[in-house]
């Protein structure tokens, strides 16, 4: 293969192989999801820099009536709008974790620093507690016992009810700790809990308050980190390990953590209700407000839309279908605007590189991804496209004259065959090249110049890592 240079317009020319993979994906929350044809994997890099990669067995459906065309693509869309949904929230699930871990280490550090400012009140008293001490330990022998209830034992006295004391104390903490400590150390063993051992001391009372203050942050630790048991539960079922490209990783195959099954009801909740809402937005933005803002461009130029006429109907479909596109590039825009959007628009951009790097046959490294170009003729962006055509196309069938709620009730009908009338012309152009092909494709391919935004290094490694994973053994079950 000849070297690659880039275009004016920062872009590759890459060599192609012929080959069109079905491999697709969809970019996350600091992370990437690959589909392929037997296995899905998410990649998702958590505030450690560490790579929570979890694999499992991709749906496949078995029914024919599924498979049909026009008919597949409705299915395919449900089928990939239910998985995209639940891997975005498991990664949601990892950041909120990675932000509320932050916020504990920043409310440790400040309760650190304001630590020294109590220390030195704490510390004058042990001064004075110590020169009473040795004033008691230099006095006569005969006034010993008259100070006795004034000052404390000395160091080297035995006292058994002391020893008692502290022993009921440790017995009492390794029982509530389950006979372990706090990280898991048996009694018995070297255990970081030092203050628990019941050695003399020089002062009872002190060594039991020790003891139960130590006791006491090492429970709230425990509580603490049962915050996080859904990222720290993958150690359950996973391993450790290293991308190629050096970044580490963890290793989760097919399985649910304790959080998951224990938030799968919440979850599902919470899933039902955004996809609601989300269609509920989507009807409401390109189907209700083009037909009714039509209505009101008719009224301000004394158009009459009682008559039949197929000149207006044109143009009704016309206004409605470029009015329906120019919302969609206003929103892309400005969610794009977004911190945390354009982060996710970096990793689509990564996305679409691996799998353009992948269909070239070149291997799959930092080096060879990051030459490749981010729009990709198959990707969601120009189906969003693709489908608002169609529906503009459509339109012209339904009579101008009709109410428009009526027509909103129609084109609500007609949504499954429009999706997969896009479905279809999303697969041809996958697998022919010619100037319809790249017709169809060019808006899609404008578009993705807003969704898709170059990567960095890392976020490419998530790709390698989540791709490497969804690639059969056998290449052909990857064929588009």
């Amino acid at each position: 293969m000849s070297e690659k240079k880039l275009k004016d317009n920062h872009e590759p020319s890459c060599p192609i192989t012929g080959k069109k993979t079905s491999i697709g994906g969809q970019a996350l929350m600091e992370g990437i999801m690959m589909r392929g044809p037997e296995k899905t994997a998410m990649a998702i890099r958590n505030a450690k820099g560490e790579i929570l990669l979890e694999t499992f067995d991709t749906p496949v459906t078995t029914s024919r009536f599924k498979k049909l065309p026009f008919i597949r693509g409705i299915f395919g869309m449900i089928s990939s709008l239910t998985l995209g949904y639940k891997c975005l929230m498991r990664s949601a699930d990892v950041a909120l974790a990675d932000a509320e871990e932050s916020d504990r280490k920043a409310k440790e550090k400040k309760e650190a620093s304001a630590a020294p400012e109590d220390s030195v009140s704490t510390e004058k008293e042990a001064v004075e507690a110590e020169e009473k001490k040795e004033a008691a330990g230099s006095a006569p022998a005969g006034s010993a016992a008259e100070n006795q209830t004034e000052t404390e034992p000395a160091s080297d006295a035995f006292h058994p009810e002391q020893e008692k004391d502290e022993s009921t104390l440790t017995d009492a903490v390794y029982a509530s700790a389950g006979n372990s400590g706090a990280n898991g150390i048996p009694k018995g063993e070297d255990s970081p809990i030092q203050s628990f051992e019941t050695t003399p001391s020089a002062d009872a009372g002190t060594s039991a308050e020790s003891a139960r203050t130590q006791h006491g942050t090492q429970r709230a630790d425990a509580a603490e980190a049962e915050i996080f048991d859904s990222v720290a539960d993958i150690a359950d079922t996973s391993s450790s390990a290293e991308t190629e490209t050096g970044a580490p990783t963890i290793r989760r195959t097919q399985g649910e953590t304790k959080a998951e099954k224990s938030g799968g009801a919440a979850t599902t909740i919470v899933m039902i209700l955004g996809v609601a809402l989300g269609l509920l937005l989507a009807v409401g933005l390109f189907i209700a407000a083009p037909a009714y803002l039509f209505k009101l461009f008719a009224n301000l130029t004394n158009i009459n839309l009682t008559t039949n006429s197929y000149g207006i109907s044109l143009l009704r479909s016309v206004f409605e279908g470029v009015l329906k596109i120019l919302i969609l590039i206003l929103y892309m825009f400005l969610v794009s605007r977004m911190k945390e959007i354009r982060r996710v628009f970096m990793y689509h951009g990564a996305e679409h590189k691996t799998i353009f790097c992948y269909e070239h046959g070149l291997p799959l490294t930092v080096e060879n991804i990051r030459i490749q170009r981010r729009f990709h003729p198959r990707c969601g962006t120009s189906f969003l496209i693709l489908v608002l055509l169609v529906s503009m196309v459509l339109g012209f069938f339904i009579p101008a004259f009709l109410d428009t709620w009526l027509r909103v009730l129609i084109k609500l009908l007609l949504l499954p065959l429009t999706v997969g009338i896009g479905y279809e012309l999303i697969k041809l152009a996958g697998r022919k090249d010619n100037l319809f092909t790249r017709i169809t494709s060019a808006p899609g391919l404008w578009l993705q110049r807003i969704t898709t935004v170059e990567p960095d290094d890392g976020m490419i490694e998530c790709a390698i890592a989540a791709m490497n994973e969804v690639i059969p053994e056998d290449k052909t079950k990857d064929n588009w």
